[in-house]
């Protein structure tokens, strides 16, 4: 009677501990689309910015946002410092992506896109739209030659400097 018990519970240990394991995985996202901006309906833009990451003591970094934008709503935007790795967003109708190249983490979800990352919310800040809670769109001039988006929780900012 004892061997049977024994068995039984290494074999619930074993299933309990393939659970753990298999619960911790995540299976990684799907590549960003590619986007050839030379077609109908793309537009490119390309802002200096200065971009602190989260937390309280991260210095900003200096480097270039480049915003490609189709019609349909598409949008990929990509944040670089040469010759360091990129962080890189990519948003369409009822679902986005996040990409940070740096860590090697990433992001992804259906539906409105995260207001847990300032990058995915640049095309409506740009364009003057409402931003969802928490986040804070302001202007730095008059007429605005600088945006910045805030996400106070984080303390992550995003300075888009525009060009003349």
């Amino acid at each position: 009677m004892s061997f049977s018990r024994n068995r039984l519970l290494a074999c619930l240990g074993l299933l309990l501990l393939a659970g753990v394991l298999f619960a911790a995985c995540r299976t990684p996202p799907r590549p960003l689309p590619l986007v050839d901006a030379s077609q109908p309906g793309w537009h490119t833009q390309r802002f200096p910015a200065l971009w602190r990451p989260p937390g309280k003591n991260a210095p900003e970094i200096a480097g270039d946002l480049f915003l490609t934008q189709h019609t349909d709503g598409r949008a990929l935007v990509n944040f670089t410092k040469l010759p360091f790795p990129s962080v890189t967003a990519w948003r369409a109708p009822g679902e986005w992506q996040i990409e940070f190249q740096p860590q090697r983490r990433w992001s992804a979800g259906k539906g409105a896109a995260s207001a847990r990352f300032l990058l995915l919310w640049v095309p409506e800040a740009l364009a003057g739209a409402p931003l969802p809670p928490p986040l804070v769109v302001e202007n730095l001039s008059d007429p605005p030659r600088a945006v910045r988006l805030r996400q106070p929780r984080t303390g992550e900012t995003l300075t888009l400097f525009r060009q003349p």
